[in-house]
Order: structure tokens, then C-alpha cells, then sequence
């Protein structure tokens, strides 16, 4: 029986923009950040792990929360720390997502090239394969 994982990244860009968009937040939630991105981002990116077992995917995703200014970052990077927490058991892009602990909380990270803030957050996934 062959098991393929969904990719973290799509499924948690779904997730995180359905979720901003339920609280009213205008950030954007993407992969990459652009010349033409909005200060206000969050940028997911997955840094390492790998398969756990035959069912699941081990995942250290990396959650960069951009803003115009520090407090901005710092909310942006709290509601993301508290909506990615709160994963356990979520289907979202086509993935079932369980959080499973916290690598590194909010820390501010400033961004050489830009002048605007970042704060970075590390959290531990597992996201369930399906067979094919």
C-alpha cells in the first residue's frame, strides 16, 4: 500500500487564510513574499522533518509574521501561534492537521532588507497520508 502526504504548506495557507478571514484580519498568508506583498503577511514555510511512520508526516513548519511595525508583527505572530495551536484534528487542504508541540515561540526576527518587522514562530505538525 503506497501513502502519499499532502503538502503542509497549501494545507496550512488554506487553513490560516480561512481563518483570517474570520477574524477580520486583512493579512495576507502565502508561501513567498514579493516586492508586491503587503507589509501585513504571514509566510509559511515547511524546514524540515520527515515521515513519522507509514501513516503520518512529521512536519517543522516555520511561520514568519510581517508587519509595518513592531506591535503589528507581535499580534499578527500571537494570533498565529494561538490558530495554529488549535489545529488538532483539522481538515484543511485536503490535509488532517494535528499540532503537535512548539519548537520555537514568537521571536522577533528582524529582516535585514526590508524595513519592515518580523516576528518568526516554529511549530511541530502531523499531517495524516492517505493511500494511492
Amino acid at each position: 500500500m503506497a501513502v502519499e502526504f499532502p503538502d503542509v504548506e497549501v494545507a496550512l495557507v488554506a487553513h490560516l487564510k480561512a481563518r483570517m478571514t474570520a477574524r477580520g484580519d486583512a493579512a495576507k498568508v502565502a508561501t513567498k513574499r514579493t516586492t508586491t506583498s503587503p507589509a501585513r503577511l504571514v509566510r509559511i514555510v515547511r524546514v524540515g522533518g520527515g515521515a513519522e511512520s507509514r501513516v503520518s508526516d512529521f512536519c517543522l513548519v516555520l511561520f514568519e509574521c510581517w508587519d509595518d511595525n513592531d506591535d503589528g508583527s507581535a499580534d499578527l505572530a500571537r494570533i498565529v501561534r494561538a490558530e495554529v495551536m488549535d489545529l488538532d484534528g483539522s481538515l484543511a487542504g485536503g490535509a488532517y492537521l494535528c499540532w503537535r508541540g512548539e519548537v520555537a515561540g514568537p521571536t522577533y526576527f528582524p529582516h535585514p532588507d526590508t524595513n519592515l518587522s518580523r516576528y518568526q514562530l516554529t511549530e511541530s505538525l502531523a499531517v495524516v497520508g492517505r493511500t494511492v
